[in-house]
């Protein structure tokens, strides 16, 4: 019955997040390249993966430029904390 009650609870917070969700959008003046975003309590994150290229450690998934179309990039840890736009940083 607990666990019950857990999940129920939990569903409820899940639905009260989903609908104070504000949808958006950002375009990164790097490469023009426009993002969807969501506020989620008052932070806005970005609702899909940074699709930026720097000059070094960043890749598509199997070399594949059709990967970072429709995921974004893959970044080393070192130019993921710089890879952000100006005014973005990781959680």
């Amino acid at each position: 019955m607990k666990n019950f009650v857990r999940m129920v609870m939990l569903s409820v917070v899940l639905v009260v997040a989903v609908a104070a969700q504000q949808k958006g959008s950002f375009t990164d003046s790097r490469d023009g390249k426009k993002y969807k975003t969501v506020k989620i309590s008052g932070k806005t994150w970005l609702a899909e993966n940074l699709n930026y290229q720097t000059e070094s450690g960043s890749w598509c998934y199997n070399d594949s430029i059709y990967y970072c179309k429709k995921y974004g990039r893959l970044y080393d840890f070192e130019t993921a904390k710089v890879a952000c736009p100006k005014g973005w940083f990781l959680p």
